[in-house]
């Protein structure tokens, strides 16, 4: 799947394609994402830029500030017990972990990325809830630099499980 594929998978599930394009592109631009080939050239995503531009689309409340955010969110850390999908600290490492395998996408509910805190969490279908937070919220603690108000992007259970489904190749009996 190269980047115009993945928008118009996005866009499918209600994502803006004017706003994609620009995270993709600023994305491209910081480094982030490979800015090798175009159009029928274009390089097929890593699971792990697909991962960047999708947390860098729900995180962003302004799509120009995509390498701003993905740098903000590259720094959560996790907090509390871990699920059995955490094979790192990172929220990023995460989610990429959990989009490299559609058996364990099926599990999330729900990823939430919060747009005006440093916050992020992954929401299993077992109830069970990851949160990650930014250093400095685990050194003071909760409610350090929290705000009453939060904008979240909401990622579904449905749309990272055909993601999932859609990089790896794998169908699996969860449909």
């Amino acid at each position: 799947m190269n980047a115009k594929q993945l928008e118009r998978r996005l866009s499918v599930f209600g994502a803006n394609a004017s706003a994609l394009d620009v995270v993709t592109r600023k994305l491209r631009e910081s480094f982030k994402v490979s800015t090798a080939g175009r159009g029928m050239n274009a390089h097929s995503l890593s699971t792990d830029e697909v991962a960047w531009i999708i947390a860098a689309y729900a995180g962003s409340d302004v799509a120009a500030r995509a390498s701003e955010t993905l740098a903000r969110l590259a720094e959560l850390i996790g907090v509390g017990a871990a699920s059995a999908f955490r094979h790192s600290n990172d929220f990023l490492a995460t989610l990429q972990v959990v989009l490299g395998n559609p058996d364990w996408a099926w599990e999330v509910w729900e990823v939430r990325i919060c747009r005006n805190l440093p916050i992020a969490s992954i929401h299993y279908r077992n109830g069970q809830i990851e949160k990650f937070v930014a250093p400095e919220f685990v050194e003071h603690g909760a409610g350090y630099g929290t705000s009453a108000f939060r904008s979240e992007g909401v990622l579904s259970a449905g749309f990272l499980h055909q993601l999932a489904i859609d990089l790896t190749g794998i169908n699996d009996a969860h449909e």
